[in-house]
């Protein structure tokens, strides 16, 4: 990303998105992942039945684009690694973010 933009990220997929504009437009691709320890889960609590993973892991890729007069939109893929034992397999995730300006 270009200087001055100050950017978050979604809890959910990781990705991270902008909240302060920056005067860069054009195409950009993103990739990302990591790695969590897990301990307990609020969502998913041991007293319900779930067996927890000891480890979380997401993978990311996105594309950015943004034209010149500060219209952009985002599409990004996540895949989520299972959470807990019972869970057969990892999921996968979109997202898709636009603003448009007009």
């Amino acid at each position: 990303s270009g200087q001055g933009a100050l950017q978050v990220r979604a809890p959910v997929t990781g990705h991270r998105y902008r909240v302060v504009d920056d005067p860069s437009h054009g195409l950009s691709l993103v990739l990302g992942g990591d790695v969590a320890h897990v301990a307990d889960s609020e969502f998913l609590p041991g007293s319900r039945g779930f067996d927890l993973t000891d480890t979380r892991t997401r993978l990311r890729a996105g594309m950015r684009w943004e034209n010149a007069a500060g219209s952009s939109a985002f599409y990004g893929l996540t895949w989520l690694s299972e959470e807990f034992e019972a869970q057969k397999e990892g999921q996968l995730v979109g997202s898709l973010r636009l603003n448009l300006k007009f």
